[in-house]
């Protein structure tokens, strides 16, 4: 021990492991979405102009989007991307001329 101080080293502690988080499995994952995502494509719904914006972001964000309306969540990203459109359509909140046709029917 004499040695360790001399030369510098940190005297021998108790060895504690280290507390280690257990990573979200996959069912947990759609959960953990983090806020600003989301509302950043909230404001992406109601300003796109195109089905394919919506179409490029992630599953678990369309998933999100859909459950917040009461859409059904099964599906490809493009039954989810129409879905939202046609809802965002029926509600009006398209923001330029001509928006307000439906896209797609969905089965």
């Amino acid at each position: 021990m004499k040695w360790r101080t001399r030369e510098g080293f940190p005297k021998n502690r108790e060895r504690v492991a280290p507390i280690v988080e257990e990573p979200p499995t996959l069912n947990q994952a759609p959960s953990i979405i983090i806020d600003e995502k989301l509302e950043k494509a909230e404001k992406t719904l109601i300003n796109t102009k195109s089905f394919n914006t919506l179409k490029n972001m992630r599953k678990d964000i369309l998933i999100a989007m859909c459950n917040r309306r009461g859409l059904p969540v099964e599906g490809s990203k493009a039954d989810l991307a129409v879905r939202l459109m046609n809802w965002r359509n029926s509600q009006n909140l398209s923001t330029g001329p001509g928006q307000a046709k439906r896209y797609f029917k969905v089965n």
